[in-house]
């Protein structure tokens, strides 16, 4: 005589459930291959399967961004000067400055790939050093403040 099979947990408990197991499968495909699983960051363009290069047009203007941030200028002030350089957002318009902010606080420019709380090691080329993104950290919080 067969068993009958487990009970499910109530439906909010099952939805956790299923979130977590997606989630730890995400985290071992980046861990495993250190590939991105979601969109492309600016300044890189897509190989297909997760994998990534930096884009010959628009890496060396994030890579200003971070230089232009890391000596002080302002965001609304760097997003200009980009603008005028052919750096624009998805809809064809020059990026906010809290959208530029986001940009420079992602730890993928360093080699990094961030899943919920954690960071992980990519295996793209990284944009920016270690040093470059902590001092326009450093700069962006002074400037938020």
């Amino acid at each position: 005589m067969k068993t009958p099979p487990p009970s499910l947990p109530p439906l909010p408990d099952y939805r956790q459930w299923i979130g977590a197991l997606t989630r730890a499968a995400m985290d071992r495909r980046v861990v495993e291959n250190g590939r991105i699983p979601g969109k492309v960051p600016l300044g890189y363009r897509s190989l297909g399967s997760g994998k990534v290069e930096p884009d010959p047009l628009t890496a060396p203007l994030v890579i200003e961004a971070f230089r232009m941030s890391a000596e002080g200028i302002s965001l609304r002030k760097i997003s200009a000067v980009l603008a005028t350089k052919g750096l624009l957002n998805s809809n064809g318009v020059p990026m906010g400055p809290s959208a530029l902010a986001k940009v420079l606080a992602n730890p993928f420019y360093i080699g990094k790939i961030r899943l919920g709380a954690h960071l992980f090691d990519g295996q793209h080329v990284p944009l920016v050093s270690v040093a470059m993104f902590g001092i326009s950290a450093d700069a962006i919080r002074r400037c938020l403040r």
